[in-house]
């Protein structure tokens, strides 16, 4: 009979450090908004806050591995920036059909 082994086996899966919780992944965030990742990269590539781990071996050519990490407190002001945004009530440029606007006769 064979012996059942006592020994728990180790998990493939990566341990989450307390530290790594106050950040977002971009991955996280598409889910919430529904969009793809390469948007959100885009939207926080170069939003101050935003940590930016880029790979350091990369070869002559090759394009360089970018990991971001999002604090909630950035991602939530952005939030706030961009309902504020479409919150705004239209300028009459903004709202007026193109054929009363002057100077556009047809």
């Amino acid at each position: 009979m064979k012996k059942l082994s006592t020994r728990r086996k180790r998990s493939c899966k990566q341990t989450v450090t307390p530290d790594e919780r106050l950040y977002l992944s971009p991955e996280a965030i598409a889910r919430k908004l529904g969009f793809h990742v390469a948007t959100v990269r885009r939207m926080f590539h170069n939003t101050a806050g935003v940590l930016r781990f880029v790979s350091a071996n990369r070869l002559e050519g090759k394009r360089a591995y970018v990991k971001l990490r999002i604090p909630p407190a950035v991602f939530e002001k952005y939030l706030e920036d961009i309902t504020a945004r479409l919150s705004a009530p239209l300028t009459a440029d903004q709202h007026t059909p193109r054929n009363l606007v002057a100077g556009s006769e047809q």
